[in-house]
């Protein structure tokens, strides 16, 4: 907005500029499962530049972290797109393949999208998901000790059998 004076043939102008800055609180939870929540993930925002998402060490704004709440909080973004990095995952929890990626309009929007899905926000929070690690089931269990020892015994007959055949051969050739 701007004010204009004119006296004298002379016109002056005074504009002011305001600082156009948000922020915004995400939540890290359990795919699948919003009441859990993940503390001790970490990421990098970067500002990018392009159509292209691409970013270096040099795009870096900030690292943060989430609390015991599984909750962080990035302040004083102003207009731009940014990506969310995560650096690492909670504990027994995949790390993001992708980035986040974060639009901030000119009007103070913010938009948030993983792989092109808009991610919504829950009680003023993005809900950023992560997977859980997976585990191969046990397999056997005591009776697999029975088998490995049958195994072995019939490998062991196998092997005096084609031994002792071999001699008789052997024998029989020389006589």
């Amino acid at each position: 907005y701007g004010e204009v004076k004119k006296s004298n043939n002379t016109v002056s102008q005074t504009i002011t500029n305001t600082k156009v800055e948000t922020q915004i609180s995400i939540v890290k939870i359990k795919k699948g499962d919003a009441s859990t929540t993940l503390r001790d993930a970490k990421f990098s925002l970067y500002l990018v530049n392009g159509e292209n998402d691409s970013y270096t060490e040099s795009d870096l704004v900030t690292k943060i972290g989430t609390n015991e709440y599984g909750k962080a909080t990035i302040k004083n973004l102003t207009p731009g797109t940014y990506l969310l990095v995560e650096t690492k995952a909670p504990t027994g929890y995949l790390l993001s393949e992708k980035p986040w990626k974060i639009g901030v309009d000119l009007d103070g929007t913010v938009k948030v999208t993983y792989d092109g899905k808009t991610v919504n926000k829950t009680d003023g929070n993005y809900q950023i998901e992560n997977a859980e690690l997976y585990s191969l089931p046990n397999s056997g269990g005591p009776g697999t000790y029975g088998f490995t020892i049958s195994g072995v015994a019939i490998l062991a007959t196998a092997l005096l059998l084609f031994i002792n055949n071999k001699r008789r051969e052997e024998e029989a050739e020389r006589s």
